[in-house]
């Protein structure tokens, strides 16, 4: 029996990278509580972003943040992944010396940034929507680190290569959506977030449902029983996945009812 239903967001639960969740999807998840089956947004994002995006029902899911670094239940954190500080500090330093490259380093509830270019925070605070701090010093922020961001407007994809060149060896790089760069410490990614969370709930991977279109979504696709891997994400990502699916809801809304 299905206890845990997990969805990566950009690409995924919302394919067109949109800003917002379909009612029918507030809906689902209702019904999967109804069944005792509890919803988590895995995500690359921020947690005030996710609880924003899923008001109607923000007090009913769980919420795995900053690609695995953080995770919520019942409105409590009980992870936190935190990095070195020297290794964030020469992150940091490598993004702001790159020309076209914009850093956000991620707090608890907020994120900072020093924007080379004003543009960047329009972006932050209007697109993304995430709660932001702009700083005059971003060497000099209040948090502990843990996740740090690259912001490559013209293709993350391109430059991951060159990231994960530089800092593959001391940190988790992958690529987040189309322009985003996540750097976490080393052996943090989403699965190791689900698996502690699987613990901490004392549920088995056969017992889980996730949905993920990339490769921050690998780990966790590859540790639950019932994978599905959106039809648009890379054929590596697809061919060990439990199946494909084009919507989540479509997926979500079948199970629901073989459960009736």
């Amino acid at each position: 029996m299905i206890k845990l239903v997990a969805s990566d967001m950009d690409g995924t639960l919302l394919p067109d990278f949109d800003s917002y969740i379909t009612e029918e999807m507030f809906d689902i998840i209702r019904e999967l509580k109804k069944h005792g089956i509890t919803f988590l947004a895995a995500s690359g994002r921020q947690h005030p972003n996710l609880e924003h995006l899923f008001t109607p029902v923000k007090d009913d899911i769980y919420y795995m943040c900053e690609n695995g670094c953080l995770l919520y239940v019942d409105g409590k954190m009980v992870r936190k992944e935190v990095m070195d500080y020297g290794l964030g500090q020469e992150l940091l330093h490598a993004i702001m010396e790159k020309p076209g490259a914009e850093a956000l380093v991620s707090g608890e509830e907020t994120c900072y940034i020093q924007p080379k270019d004003p543009e960047y925070l329009v972006q932050i605070r209007d697109v993304v929507r995430n709660e932001v701090t702009v700083v005059d010093d971003i060497f000099n922020t209040p948090e502990e680190y843990f996740k740090i961001s690259v912001y490559e407007k013209n293709d993350a994809g391109q430059a991951a290569e060159y990231w994960q060149r530089l800092f593959g060896d001391e940190a988790t790089v992958v690529t987040s959506g189309l322009t985003w760069i996540d750097m976490m410490p080393k052996n943090v990614n989403k699965g190791t977030s689900i698996s502690w969370l699987m613990h901490y709930l004392g549920i088995t991977p056969k017992e889980v449902m996730a949905f993920g279109d990339n490769y921050n979504d690998e780990e966790m696709l590859n540790l639950v029983e019932y994978s599905y891997a959106m039809k648009k994400a890379p054929k590596d990502i697809k061919d060990f996945c439990y199946g494909t699916t084009g919507s989540v809801e479509k997926t979500l809304r079948k199970f629901l009812a073989d459960l009736r």
